[in-house]
C-alpha cells in the first residue's frame, strides 16, 4: 500500500493557448508561461488518488481523478497533460505506465450516451482511455487528440454540430496494435424562435420589364429566388403556390405589377411580405429596382437596387445573386433582451444599427434543458410567448407594439430575435 508514503509526480502540461493554472490534490502549482512544461511535485500518499485540475488562457477548464491502484513505484513513467485539439481547448492527461497490453483500449464517456438530442452549436467531449499498456492513438472523427503515449488518456475535445444527427466516432489503438471505437450519435435540435419556419415570409413576383429585356424577367426572378432560399434567412413562398392562387383567382402575370394586386395575392398566399420591382435597360446597361414590402400594412420596409453594363442572362444571374444579398443584410438576425413591458408595448435593448422602425420581433422564453440522467445542462430550448412590431427606434433601445397584446405571461428579461 502507499498510504503515508510520500510520492513523486513528473508530469508535463502542453497547451497552445497556454496553460495559466495547475491544481494538484488541492496544491496550486507554479505555471510557466509557455506552451509545454515540466514539473515535479513530491505529496504525502495520504488519499487513495490524485486530484488534478487544469485551466488555459481562454479560460476552458478540465479535471480529472487518478487512482493511486493505477500507479507503480517511483521507476514509473511521468503523468503527463497535454493538448492536441486544434482549437487550443482540449487537454489530455496521460499516465505513462509500462505494463505488458493484454486488451484493447478501454473508451469511456463522461455524462454521454450513445443517442441524445442538445440545443448547442458546439459540445464538449469528456472521457478516459484505458490500455494495459500504451495508448499510441486517439481519434475523434478522424482528427487526431494525442500528443504523447499513455495508459491513461484523459480528454475533452471540442466538436462542431450541424443541424439534425452527427456521429461521434472516437477510435483508440495500443502499442501492439489492438484497436476499439466507440460511436455515439448527437442529435442537434434549433430551438424554435431561431427556426426557418418562424423567420419573415415573402414571396418574389415578376419583375416589371422596362426596354428590351424580353425573357429576362422571369429568369432574374427564379435567380433570386434560389439566392434567398440559399441563404436560409427568410421563409420563402415558392412560385408554384403563388401560380395556383392565380388560377383560382383568375388573373395573369402581368397584373402583379400592380401593388395593390401583389399585395392582396401576397396576403393569400399566406406571406408577411412580397418582392417586387422593375429591371430597366438604358443604352449603356441594365438597373434592377427593388422594394420588400409588409403585406399587413403596405410599408416599404427596404429597397435596393443593383446594376451592370452586360446585359446578357449570366449577367441576371450576377445581378440577382448581388440582390438577395443586400436584402439579406437589411435583415440581420438580431437578439436583445425585453427591458420593460407597459400594457401592450414592449422596451427593448435593440437599438439604431440594430433594428429598424416597422420590422417585426418574436418574443420567446429560454428554458434549459438538462441530460436525464447526469443532470448535466445541454442547451436550451425556447418557446415562443408573443411577436411584436417596432414603432419606435432610439439610440439604445426600441418600441414595439406586442402584435398578441392578450399575453399577460411576458415580462423583462425575456427575449426578442428579429422575424
Amino acid at each position: 500500500a502507499l498510504s503515508g508514503r510520500s510520492v513523486t509526480i513528473l508530469g508535463s502540461i502542453y497547451d497552445e493557448a497556454g496553460v495559466s493554472e495547475l491544481n494538484i490534490n488541492g496544491r496550486s502549482i507554479p505555471v510557466q508561461e509557455s506552451k509545454e512544461f515540466f514539473f515535479s511535485e513530491r505529496f504525502l500518499a495520504d488519499k487513495n488518488d490524485f486530484k488534478l485540475k487544469t485551466r488555459d488562457r481562454l479560460g476552458n477548464q478540465t479535471s480529472t481523478i487518478i487512482p493511486l491502484s493505477n500507479t507503480q513505484s517511483t521507476t514509473s513513467n511521468p503523468i503527463l497533460i497535454a493538448s492536441a485539439d486544434s482549437d487550443f481547448t482540449d487537454y489530455l492527461v496521460a499516465g505513462i505506465f509500462g505494463t505488458k497490453d493484454t486488451t484493447p483500449p478501454l473508451i469511456k464517456l463522461k455524462g454521454w450516451t450513445d443517442t441524445q438530442t442538445v440545443f448547442l452549436e458546439k459540445i464538449y467531449l469528456e472521457g478516459q482511455i484505458s490500455d494495459e499498456g500504451n495508448v499510441v492513438s486517439l481519434e475523434a472523427n478522424g482528427v487526431p487528440m494525442l500528443r504523447r503515449e499513455g495508459r491513461d488518456i484523459f480528454f475533452n475535445h471540442l466538436v462542431d454540430l450541424k443541424e439534425g444527427e452527427n456521429i461521434i466516432l472516437l477510435e483508440a489503438m495500443d502499442k501492439t496494435g489492438n484497436k476499439a471505437t466507440r460511436k455515439i450519435s448527437v442529435i442537434r435540435k434549433i430551438p424554435q424562435a431561431l427556426q426557418l419556419s418562424e423567420r419573415l415570409s415573402l414571396t418574389v413576383f415578376p419583375f416589371e420589364r422596362k426596354g428590351a429585356v424580353a425573357q429576362g424577367g422571369l429568369s432574374f426572378q427564379d435567380n433570386l429566388i434560389d439566392n434567398l432560399i440559399n441563404q436560409n434567412r427568410f421563409r420563402i413562398v415558392e412560385r408554384d403556390k403563388l401560380d395556383i392562387i392565380l388560377n383560382e383567382q383568375k388573373l395573369s402575370r402581368t397584373k402583379l405589377i400592380d401593388k395593390s394586386t401583389a399585395l392582396k395575392l401576397g396576403r393569400l398566399v399566406a406571406a408577411q411580405s412580397i418582392i417586387a420591382g422593375s429591371i430597366i435597360e438604358t443604352g449603356t446597361g441594365i438597373e434592377i429596382v427593388a422594394r420588400l414590402i409588409d403585406t399587413e400594412t403596405s410599408e416599404v420596409l427596404a429597397a435596393e437596387d443593383v446594376y451592370d453594363e452586360v446585359k446578357d442572362l449570366p449577367a441576371l444571374k450576377s445581378l440577382a445573386e448581388g440582390m438577395s444579398v443586400k436584402f439579406h443584410r437589411d435583415f440581420p438576425l438580431m437578439e436583445g433582451l425585453i427591458l420593460q413591458k407597459k400594457g401592450k408595448y414592449i422596451f427593448t435593448d435593440l437599438g439604431q444599427g440594430s433594428v429598424k422602425i416597422q420590422r417585426r420581433l418574436i418574443v420567446y422564453r429560454e428554458e434549459p434543458v438538462k441530460h436525464p440522467v447526469t443532470g448535466k445542462i445541454i442547451g436550451s430550448d425556447n418557446q415562443i410567448i408573443g411577436r411584436a412590431r417596432v414603432t419606435q427606434v432610439m439610440p439604445e433601445m426600441s418600441k414595439a407594439e406586442l402584435l398578441d397584446a392578450g399575453d399577460e405571461s411576458i415580462k423583462p428579461l425575456d427575449k426578442v430575435i428579429t422575424e
